[in-house]
């Protein structure tokens, strides 16, 4: 009988090692490739506070072998997001579709169905998300905010901040010339950086009514928000255009005319590229009497070189107090932080605007147009 022998020779199974890990070799691992998602780019047509608007963002890349089957886009806390949002991808050309979106807290979680990679060199594409509502409250948010994730690559941050921008109304200007008296209104963006207002939609979006009465004449527009649409005007309401891109101090100056004695609010909306919900952004109250401008009631101006002061009472050490107070509002902002106070409330034009101590000048944008040239023994209420 012959035995077979079970002795292994070394280099036999150095042999076998070898051809095993040749054979591994050559299959094709999926490793995630950071090429897939390049710094997104954030934008909407119009960008204003509170406005709800359709964000397109620009970043994801196709790439095989990794088969992308999900994407996520995250914006900071300030955005309203629906529950359920009208989700749309372009793919260049590739046959990629979306099959279902919905919200997680700040995220939008989308799955996608069909040829979303490519092995050839491929553009962005570009994800658009409808029904979001823009924070109310005017400012250049960071860029770590906004991110772009795939189901095979990591979250990535926008390339740059996004600036929501809002308005203020500086005090109306009243003009007599040749017996005809007209009222400028002038509405001063505010939120600083430059907000890439981009797409269609822009057109007509401003609107400048009036409360009451009825333009004498097609007012007349000025400034670098936006450019009046002569085709929508009319007896009580006039459009504008927003600009390309809106930084802080644009400005849209509305002259008009009024018939009779009348006071009327001048308010400037915005409405959403795709329609619906106009926002209101800023007003002012405008007077005629018998045709004539009549100039609001100015603040006289604190003594040059003196110091803001608080006078008429004494501030708590804790809680409200009721004090006067006379200076520009820059003294408001030294003289508050010394007396410890958090926040300075006063009235103008029939509205309760409040100051707080410390802030960025955006913050304090309503307030400080309010009273240009300062506050002269105006009654405020402090908060420590």
């Amino acid at each position: 009988m012959t035995r077979l022998s079970t002795r292994f020779s070394l280099p036999s199974v150095l042999s076998a090692f070898a051809v095993a890990v040749a054979l591994l070799a050559g299959s094709s691992p999926r490793v995630a490739s950071a090429a897939l998602v390049v710094p997104p780019v954030f934008t909407a047509p119009i960008q204003a506070t509170g406005l709800t608007e359709t964000w397109t963002i620009n970043g994801w890349q196709g790439s095989v072998p990794n088969h992308i089957t999900s994407v996520t886009v995250t914006f900071p806390a300030g955005f309203v997001i629906p529950n359920n949002p009208t989700v749309t991808v372009t793919a260049n050309a590739l046959a990629c579709t979306v099959r279902t979106a919905a919200r997680t807290d700040q995220s939008v979680v989308i799955a996608v169905t069909g040829t979303c990679e490519t092995s050839a060199a491929v553009g962005r594409q570009s994800i658009t998300i409808a029904g979001v509502t823009n924070p109310t409250a005017a400012g250049t948010i960071a860029a770590a905010g906004f991110t772009l994730a795939t189901n095979v690559d990591s979250e990535t941050a926008a390339s740059a901040g996004v600036t929501i921008w809002g308005i203020t109304t500086n005090p109306t200007v009243c003009t007599t010339s040749a017996g005809v008296s007209t009222a400028e209104v002038t509405f001063v963006s505010t939120g600083g950086g430059v907000a890439a207002n981009t797409g269609s939609g822009r057109a007509a979006a401003l609107q400048v009514t009036l409360s009451a009465g009825s333009f004498r004449w097609t007012p007349f527009f000025t400034g670098t928000l936006g450019t009046i649409d002569t085709a929508g005007v009319t007896a009580t309401t006039a459009a504008a255009s927003v600009a390309a891109g809106v930084s802080s101090g644009s400005s849209l100056a509305v002259g008009l005319g009024l018939s009779g004695a009348t006071v009327v609010t001048v308010t400037l909306r915005v409405t959403p590229a795709t329609g619906g919900t106009s926002v209101l952004l800023g007003s002012r109250e405008v007077t005629f009497t018998d045709s004539t401008c009549v100039a609001p009631a100015t603040t006289p101006r604190p003594p040059s070189g003196t110091a803001g002061t608080f006078s008429g009472g004494t501030i708590a050490a804790s809680g409200v107090s009721i004090v006067s107070f006379s200076g520009t509002t820059a003294q408001l902002d030294t003289a508050g932080a010394a007396a410890k106070v958090t926040s300075v409330s006063a009235t103008a034009s029939g509205r309760m605007l409040t100051f707080v101590v410390g802030a960025p000048s955006f913050v304090n944008a309503d307030f400080n147009a309010a009273f240009p040239i300062g506050l002269s023994s105006t009654l405020v209420i402090v908060k420590t």
